[in-house]
């Protein structure tokens, strides 16, 4: 054994830190369509929903996208700003998640599902955080 300064720094695989340190609840909101013009419809977060999942770990990390909002007013943003929602495999069972599904984690935050991929290490969901 050397000592302390010449000993290497244990590498992120051997420190047993779970990448997953989120922890989301996974919501399909009711239909809001039926017969006959029903004007603008938008998700209602007050709205009835299922819940599919709970309990899930996950990793949300922040994504930076090319590109402006589609309001292009002045106030608006330089670039749009997405997440990424990682959930290992054995955590819920492919075709589960789906999108337009809502994402909650236990920070409180609401992330609308645009992309659901199932993928052979688990979900990977693109998502767009939503206002409170």
């Amino acid at each position: 054994m050397g000592r302390p300064w010449e000993d290497p720094p244990l590498r992120p695989w051997e420190t047993q830190q779970s990448i997953y340190i989120r922890t989301i609840a996974v919501l399909r909101p009711a239909s809001q369509l039926g017969p006959g013009d029903q004007g603008y419809l938008a998700l209602n977060r007050k709205g009835a929903m299922t819940t599919l999942a709970t309990g899930l770990p996950a990793s949300i990390q922040s994504v930076r996208e090319r590109g402006t909002p589609l309001g292009k007013t002045p106030s608006a943003a330089e670039s749009k700003s997405q997440w990424d929602i990682y959930i290992p495999l054995s955590a819920v069972a492919p075709g589960t998640i789906k999108d337009r599904d809502i994402a909650t984690d236990d920070l409180g935050r609401a992330f609308m599902v645009t992309a659901a991929d199932p993928t052979a290490l688990g979900y990977r969901l693109r998502a767009e955080l939503l206002e409170a």
